[in-house]
């Protein structure tokens, strides 16, 4: 589950990227006939977020009855083996010491109402165990990004520019808001002093 959440808040991330992007840039979409192709990208993007919230909702989902039933059958087995042990008067099963002295019924119904006191609230935590995962998934991206160290510092004696500087000059410039999908490269560009670009 949180494998699939990690991928899930990815493909949502992606998603929410498409979308900005269309509608901050809108007029240059419309400018340059865009449209189709921002149409044809956004359901993209619509349909691969939408194909892993399916899959997390599902396993999910899954996961309630798969919770229940390991429950009934934690509950089917303490019955069992406290059924075995007031009846023979052990304090045993194989080798497995269960007690200290023979069980009595009495003892064993009030261990029966804790045991089923105490999966109520068992019952009730698997139900938040997804929501758990998707914010430990969010936590995790926001501390990473808060942690991350800044690679620009400012120099401890800085340099003061010309006044009026002649030109501004960028040099086999890259630029990506992510690693793997750079955005601009290798530009050259100068810009004389005056000019607007």
């Amino acid at each position: 589950l949180k494998r699939l959440a990690n991928r899930t808040l990815e493909k949502s991330l992606s998603f929410h990227d498409v979308l900005l992007e269309s509608l901050n840039n809108s007029q240059t979409v419309q400018a340059y006939a865009m449209k189709p192709a921002e149409v044809k990208r956004f359901s993209d993007a619509t349909e691969v977020t939408r194909r892993y919230a399916l899959k997390f909702s599902f396993y999910t989902a899954l996961s309630k009855p798969i919770i229940e039933a390991l429950g009934v059958g934690m509950l089917c087995t303490a019955i069992i083996c406290g059924a075995f042990l007031v009846l023979k008067q052990q304090t045993s099963i194989w080798i497995i010491p269960l007690a200290s002295q023979p069980l009595s019924v009495e003892g064993l119904l009030t261990f029966f109402g804790m045991l089923i006191g105490m999966t109520d609230p068992l019952r009730k935590f698997a139900a938040v165990f997804s929501s758990m995962h998707l914010g430990s998934i969010s936590a995790d991206a926001i501390y990473r990004l808060l942690e991350h160290p800044t690679h620009i510092t400012s120099p401890a004696e800085p340099k003061l520019l010309a006044r009026p500087h002649r030109r501004i000059l960028f040099h086999d410039v890259s630029f990506g808001y992510l690693p793997d999908r750079t955005v601009i490269e290798q530009v050259d560009l100068e810009i004389p002093f005056g000019s607007t670009v």
